[in-house]
C-alpha cells in the first residue's frame, strides 16, 4: 500500500514546530541546576526524538553531546527492544551506552 502524501499548511507547521522547539529549550536544567557548569556555561544539549528513535528536533547545545545524540539513542532503543511507547520520557547519560559524560 502507498503511502498518502499529506499537506500541511504552512500556520500549523508554524505552530507544530514552534511547540517542538519550545519543549526542547525547556528541557534544559538551567533554571534550577546549582552548578555553574550547567546555568552559566551551559554544558548540556537536549533532543526530541521518535520512538523509532529518527531525531525530531536538537537545541544549539554543545557541539560534542550533539554528535552524540544519535548514536546514543539508538544505543538506548536497542537496549529497551521495543518497549518504548507513547508518552515515554527517556533521560539518558550512560557512557556504555552512548553517553557522554561519566
Amino acid at each position: 500500500m502507498l503511502a498518502m502524501k499529506r499537506k500541511v499548511d504552512p500556520i500549523t507547521l508554524s505552530v507544530v514546530r514552534g511547540v517542538l522547539k519550545t519543549t526542547q529549550r525547556e528541557m534544559t536544567l538551567e533554571q534550577t541546576a546549582r552548578s555553574s557548569v550547567f546555568n552559566l556555561a551551559h554544558d548540556y544539549s537536549t533532543a526530541l526524538f521518535n520512538s523509532t528513535p529518527e531525531m525530531i528536533l536538537q537545541g544549539q547545545d554543545i557541539p560534542f553531546h550533539l554528535g552524540s545524540l544519535i548514536p546514543a539513542m539508538k544505543s538506548v532503543a536497542k537496549f529497551l527492544e521495543g518497549d518504548i511507547h507513547e508518552g515515554d520520557l527517556i533521560l539518558h547519560n550512560d557512557p556504555a551506552y552512548g553517553g557522554s559524560d561519566l
